[in-house]
């Protein structure tokens, strides 16, 4: 985010060189929590670099961390968040403290895995247990915040035109995935 922000015309000359779209990882609606993620940027800086991105014509593919702390009112608060951001496409991963990283310590009494679970650690996977909802109902947030950002936030028509229906097609493919492993999920806590 403050790469965009500091080196602007750096970006704007890699666009005219070629460059379509940017990974830019916004990671939260919340300034408290990018201070815990250890970020130089704050909700508002990533106004800022989402309206850069889009007076350049470069796409945001924005990365977003879910926080297991939130309740259902932060999840709407999240959604409303990515739409002013308004980004091509989104990713929204669950907050993935891995061992030897500083949020580990801090997360430990309440990872649902053990760090020896290797293929349990994924983004995919809630690996912290949720302190204001059960984990059924986390996993349900992640699903309809995933579901409303795919089909109502993310430009499928601009992607198509933009990138192919071939690259459209993987995204969509990587989405059923995505979803069909958090209803998997949701109906292992039942």
């Amino acid at each position: 985010v403050k790469g965009v922000i500091d080196y602007k015309e750096l970006i704007k000359d890699l666009r005219d060189m070629g460059l379509r779209a940017v990974l830019i990882g916004y990671e939260s609606f919340s300034d408290e929590e990018l201070i815990s993620y250890r970020k130089k940027s704050t909700t508002k800086d990533n106004c800022k670099a989402a309206q850069i991105l889009k007076d350049l014509k470069i796409d945001a593919w924005a990365s977003f961390m879910a926080h297991p702390d939130w309740d259902l009112n932060d999840f709407r608060l999240f959604r409303r968040y990515i739409k002013q951001l308004n980004p091509e496409i989104s990713s929204i991963s669950p907050l993935t403290p891995f061992p030897n990283l500083p949020l580990y310590g801090e997360y430990k009494e309440r990872l649902i895995y053990e760090a020896i679970d290797y293929e349990k650690w994924s983004f995919g996977q809630v690996m912290i247990r949720p302190s204001k909802m059960s984990l059924k109902k986390y996993y349900y947030e992640l699903l309809k915040t995933n579901l409303y950002v795919n089909l109502f936030i993310n430009k499928k028509t601009h992607m198509l035109k933009r990138f192919g229906l071939m690259n459209v097609a993987r995204l969509l493919y990587g989405g059923i995935k995505a979803s069909n492993k958090y209803i998997r999920l949701m109906m292992e806590e039942a």
